[in-house]
């Protein structure tokens, strides 16, 4: 068999070891010291520019029609197309559009992408706007169709010509062109286009400041601030609201659980229904409550029945959230609606990315104490064979700033708890390190692969306690978003660097080992152990 060295990390009060596969154990005893800085949060505000009002709307389904293959026809332009071509052929299709999302601008523009066949006839197109089966008026009289690749055929209608937009219902025209047979057409039509004008959305608005801390471990917190949706006509019903938490180094897939969307809604003209005279309290109303695990893919999603927003009735949303206890102190959190698809309402949306104001920093709990913990991550390196220069033992001494600000690790002790004299088998003994500074640092996102950094000096050896403790030069920092991931190396001497000492006048041992573990040759078939009695015997077994 092959020499064990087995090491362990203790710490100040009791022993630190884990079991693993390997034939080593290691840990340490570690000292630091804490370090404060103190900082300062810049807010800043801003406007976004008017967002343009419009949505496009497509042919939906057919209501009755002559042309060859109507299906064509739905949906966005696919150069697939509805009618024939180089026939003289008339037909009539009327379509049903897409479902308008709020109250419709004056001008409203309909736009047909037509083609003909390669004969010479020119067949026409004409646009009809119809309301639930009734001709309200012509969109675009009969319009010459020349091109054989597409053309457009566009027209526009105001809206007071409707009374409900659901409602709306698009008539295509054909007239074929007839003559020689060379001349003999007609037109084919790939989509039908709404180009929808609003002339109010649903505005999204975030308002006030988000809660400046949050400890560890905490639950129902508020975090600060109003988000704020609101209508200038009519009114909408919401369904759906999406947060996201955009802090580039806060995991809050990993952290934030039990989110829950509280809302009031503000009815007093005062203040222009604007929020302004509401605030959070347990009892308000909520939007949804989600158990357990939140913000996948660092967004939230909460859905309604539906909530109403008119002109007097202003929706105030408000997050609450419970903070793991694992959470990195120090690290901050951040949130917005990002995008105007995150809301959903019977209007269309706009005013996104709406942020809260400042960001939420987690601390410790009041009145705790500083915490580091210390564990192990992955397996370490068995056998080990002698001579070994710089033998890297495997694993990593994983330290992780658990709660309390940012600290300076200054000292770390491994200790071998094994059976081999490590005082004489290891020599040139390094402590080498990364810090992960990835979510959820733990060291899984760090690997050594020769750009650490070395802690401390190389020492000769370890101790006659079997001890090997490191000063750092340079003290790194530890912290929630800071994780020190350290490596062992060693040389792992032969029987040569030993230091077996005879007394000269007795023959007898006077220090050294009593029991070697030698591999020849490298070959883990040929090793034995040499036994150094203290009278001066040897005795070599299998």
């Amino acid at each position: 068999m092959v020499n064990r060295v087995e090491l362990a990390m203790v710490s100040h009060a009791e022993p630190f070891w884990q079991e693993n596969s390997g034939k080593i154990k290691l840990g340490g005893i570690f000292v630091f010291a804490l370090s404060f800085a103190a900082f300062s949060i810049i807010l800043f505000n801003y406007s976004l520019p008017a967002q343009a009002l419009s949505e496009t709307k497509w042919a939906s389904s057919l209501i009755t029609g002559t042309c060859t293959n109507p299906t064509n026809a739905y949906g966005a332009t696919n150069s697939t197309w509805a009618g024939d071509v180089n026939v003289n052929v008339s037909c009539t299709d009327r379509y049903a559009m897409e479902d308008t999302s709020g109250p419709l601008e004056s001008t409203q523009t309909i736009n047909v992408i037509a083609r003909k066949g390669s004969q010479s006839g020119n067949p026409t197109l004409a646009i009809n706007l119809y309301e639930n089966g009734s001709l309200v008026q012509a969109i675009v009289g009969a319009t010459s169709i020349t091109s054989t690749t597409g053309q457009t055929v566009s027209g526009t209608f105001n809206a007071s010509a409707i009374s409900d937009a659901s409602l709306v219902e698009i008539e295509i025209v054909v007239v074929g062109a007839g003559g020689s047979p060379s001349a003999r057409n007609s037109a084919q039509f790939d989509s039908i286009e709404w180009a929808v004008s609003y002339n109010n959305p649903l505005t999204i608005a975030a308002t006030g400041t988000q809660t400046a801390q949050v400890e560890q471990g905490s639950t129902a917190n508020y975090a600060g601030g109003t988000f704020r949706l609101s209508v200038a006509t009519g009114s909408a019903s919401v369904t759906s609201i999406a947060i996201s938490e955009n802090d580039a180094t806060f995991a809050a897939a990993t952290y934030l659980t039990n989110a829950t969307l509280k809302y009031d809604l503000d009815t007093t003209s005062a203040d222009g229904y604007n929020c302004s005279d509401q605030t959070y309290a347990a009892g308000d109303l909520t939007f949804q409550a989600i158990s357990g695990a939140s913000f996948s893919a660092e967004k939230q999603t909460f859905t309604n029945a539906g909530v109403t927003v008119s002109t007097t009735q202003t929706f105030c949303g408000y997050l609450v959230f419970d903070l793991g206890s694992g959470a990195p102190a120090g690290d901050t959190i951040e949130f917005e609606i990002t995008a105007n698809a995150d809301v959903v309402s019977s209007y269309i949306e706009t005013g996104a990315p709406a942020a809260i104001s400042g960001s939420t920093t987690i601390t410790a709990p009041t009145g705790g104490t500083n915490t580091v913990a210390i564990s192990t991550l992955g397996t370490q390196n068995s056998p080990i064979t002698i001579p070994n220069p710089d033998q890297y033992f495997g694993g990593v001494f994983v330290i992780k700033r658990t709660s309390g600000s940012a600290t300076s690790l200054t000292n770390v002790t491994v200790s071998n708890t094994g059976t081999t004299n490590a005082q004489f088998s290891l020599t040139n003994v390094k402590l080498i390190f990364d810090i992960d500074s990835i979510a959820p640092y733990d060291c899984a996102s760090v690997s050594k692969d020769g750009d650490e950094t070395q802690f401390g000096l190389t020492l000769a050896g370890f101790d006659q306690t079997q001890r090997a403790t490191f000063t750092a030069l340079s003290a790194p920092t530890i912290s929630g978003t800071q994780t020190f991931c350290g490596y062992l190396i060693a040389d792992v001497v032969d029987k040569g660097t030993l230091d077996i000492k005879f007394d000269l006048r007795t023959g007898k041992r006077s220090s050294g080992a009593t029991s070697i573990i030698l591999q020849l040759d490298n070959d883990p078939r040929q090793m034995r152990t040499i036994t150094i009695f203290s009278e001066g015997g040897i005795a070599i077994s299998e």
